[in-house]
């Protein structure tokens, strides 16, 4: 995500509220370790699908699966095993490789997604229940295409930021529980309020 992202999200939200009457559900959903979680199958997949040159995309796979790792625990070794997921951390490719992987990510959405890494959001204007049953319906696509990719949901970590007086406070439910408000979210390291108060 670009600054000009973040902005355009700012955007939308200060025009939703401004417009009388209007109020606007964020819900901040947690990917956890999205790095980690990276199907290398799934990924060579996806750059074939969008059209890379199938010798780019055996080179990333070789790349991808050249990788080994090991635990060493109180100078115990565990032996050698072959990482099948994730995307070499620190690696300058890393990010643009998950960005690649989570592209499809708000294809069928009803409601405003914003995706960066594993920061992943989705808000709209929930005036009325029929808005409130839109973001519900993106939620339960989000964890449909988490499922289908392979990517780990921490569910009980999905918050929702309720913006805008008189919000009716939609009560918005991953498969398992119910999430929970808050007053406040961070939003790409800056700390927004139900306010939009920033800091």
């Amino acid at each position: 995500m670009k600054l000009t992202d973040w902005l355009e999200w700012l955007e939308f939200l200060c025009a939703a509220l401004q417009k009388r009457g209007r109020v606007v559900d964020i819900v901040y959903l947690d990917f956890g370790e999205a790095f980690n979680a990276i199907s290398h199958k799934i990924l060579i997949d996806k750059l074939l699908m969008y059209g890379f040159d199938e010798q780019i995309a055996r080179w990333m796979e070789n790349w991808l699966n050249g990788w080994a790792q090991r635990m060493v625990i109180g100078g115990m070794k565990s032996s050698w095993r072959v990482v099948t997921r994730s995307v070499p951390q620190g690696a300058t490719l890393g990010p643009v490789l998950l960005s690649i992987f989570i592209n499809d990510l708000d294809d069928g959405a009803e409601c405003i997604l914003s995706k960066f890494a594993h920061d992943v959001k989705l808000g709209g204007v929930a005036d009325i229940p029929e808005d409130g049953a839109a973001i519900q319906r993106d939620i339960d696509t989000l964890e449909i295409w988490a499922d289908r990719n392979l990517m780990k949901c921490h569910k009980e970590q999905f918050e929702v930021l309720h913006l805008g007086r008189n919000n009716p406070r939609h009560q918005y439910m991953p498969v398992v529980t119910q999430l929970e408000s808050s007053f406040a979210e961070k939003d790409l390291r800056v700390l927004v309020d139900n306010k939009m108060t920033m800091s």
